[in-house]
């Protein structure tokens, strides 16, 4: 049974999902127009938010360890968090960061994220 703590838990990782996929968006948009000009503080965002996320997983984890799919797809942001330790930014070339991000980063993350959100939406939506 969950309390009121742990809905709120599940209920904000929900949200930071949804944010964290905003800035990724943000990211990718600054390849192509010169107005945003944010980039590389959304892009801190972004990183420090999903290490936030790594680091509460144990507790979502025991949130969760009745639902054993659920727990499966926390477990799967190994594969997210491994890209992101791919992001090297003093050493990585304007392109080679913008496909990184375009086409590797953002849609696993993107893949992720719907099937975790599928799974907290019984625990967050009444």
């Amino acid at each position: 049974m969950l309390t009121a703590d742990h809905f709120q838990l599940l209920s904000r990782f929900y949200q930071l999902l949804d944010s964290i996929e905003e800035g990724f968006y943000y990211i990718v948009s600054s390849f192509e127009n010169i107005n945003f000009t944010e980039r590389d503080q959304v892009l801190a965002d972004v990183l420090l938010a999903i290490y936030e996320i790594d680091s509460t997983r144990s507790i979502l984890l025991a949130v969760l360890s009745d639902d054993f799919e659920a727990v499966l797809e926390l477990k799967r942001m190994d594969f997210v968090i491994d890209q992101l330790e791919k992001i090297d930014l003093e050493s990585v070339m304007p392109l080679q960061f913008q496909s990184f991000m375009k086409y590797e980063l953002l849609p696993s993350f993107l893949k992720w994220k719907k099937r975790i959100q599928e799974k907290l939406k019984t625990y967050v939506t009444h």
